[in-house]
């Protein structure tokens, strides 16, 4: 009897070793995805192409009723276009200021992306009364320690 055990149990090893590199993984196939390779122009490196963005600076002049010019160069707007002015909260426009407008420039019209319009040059600076001393810091020239003021 127990070489009857002995032999069924090989035999059932080996119906099973011959049978095993035929067998699947699973009891359903399963779908692998496909293979796709990038196209040409996606393996090539891109290049921007469009209209170089630089800098103007000038005297904004208000052309007409709507328009605006730095200089002799008229300005164009984008939609979203970032407006900003030194020391106000809010940007905003004002003929006889100097502005610094980033955009591409197409002929004799500026694409403005964002405008900086600054301070007046009366304005800039710190307000001193000959009644105060004002010691400045050596790091930084905008920053400093009030040794006497008016009470």
């Amino acid at each position: 009897m127990k070489r009857i055990t002995i032999l069924m149990l090989a035999l059932v090893v080996a119906c099973g070793v011959l049978s095993a590199p035929n067998a699947g993984a699973g009891w359903f196939e399963k779908k692998k995805p496909q293979r796709t390779e990038k196209p040409e122009w996606m393996t090539q490196p891109q290049r921007y192409e469009g209209p170089r963005m630089s800098f103007h600076s000038g005297i904004l002049q208000q052309d007409g009723w709507t328009g605006w010019r730095l200089g002799e160069t008229k300005i164009q707007f984008t939609k979203d276009c970032l407006i900003t002015t030194e020391g106000a909260s809010e940007g905003f426009l004002d003929a006889g200021r100097e502005a610094i407008v980033m955009g591409p420039k197409f002929g004799d019209t500026i694409l403005a992306w964002s405008v900086r319009v600054a301070q007046p040059e009366f304005m800039v600076g710190r307000n001193q009364s000959s009644e105060m001393r004002l010691e400045t810091s050596e790091t930084n020239p905008d920053c400093g320690k009030i040794l006497e003021a008016p009470h």
